[in-house]
């Protein structure tokens, strides 16, 4: 990925791929959007008569931005896949499965599960199960409980059962308890 933002950079990308006697015909370009589409293009095929490695060289000694391409399974190493998952889960409380996870980040299941198995320590299904009882003690906390059935249909459960078994699980009482010993 060859990244130039500065009239600077993109000077120093054309003269270090040898392609300076295209300044000009950058700068006859009627606007900016034309010039970076002249310059993509004028890189485009030149591009292919080095190796990745060569560029970057090249790029980095001539101090213009530019990275490898990351190949699909160095992609799912990175831990920054992890993170943006791990943002989906808390930050969108219609997440309640791990297919939702997996499809958000362009994923399937097991390469989700391994991923957060190196970089979380759980597995999605249990971030998401812990997520959704965290947002239940909170709103337990500030709501005093009101509908049972209501917030375990907010959170995803498919009734209040089953919410109350997961919240006893892992608290230790029922979600009437909780509500009960916090407003006393």
């Amino acid at each position: 990925v060859l990244a130039p933002v500065s009239g600077q950079q993109i000077k120093r990308a054309l003269v270090a791929a040898g392609l300076d006697s295209a300044m000009d015909e950058l700068k006859a370009q009627p606007d900016a959007v034309a010039s970076s589409q002249r310059f993509f293009e004028l890189f485009g095929d030149h591009l292919r008569t080095r190796s990745t490695a060569e560029w970057l060289a090249v790029f980095a000694a001539a101090d213009v931005p530019a990275s490898a391409v990351m190949s699909k399974a160095e992609h799912l190493a990175d831990e920054q896949v992890a993170n943006q998952a791990m943002y989906r889960i808390a930050d969108d409380p219609g997440v309640v499965s791990a297919k939702q996870v997996a499809e958000a980040t362009g994923m399937t299941i097991r390469p989700l599960q391994r991923l957060f198995r190196d970089y979380v320590g759980a597995s999605p299904k249990w971030v998401i199960r812990r997520h959704r009882l965290q947002e239940a003690a909170v709103r337990l906390e500030r709501d005093g409980g009101g509908s049972l059935a209501a917030l375990a249909a907010e959170l995803g459960y498919a009734d209040h059962a089953h919410l109350s078994r997961d919240f006893k699980i892992a608290t230790g009482r029922s979600p009437s308890e909780f509500a009960r010993a916090v407003w006393e």
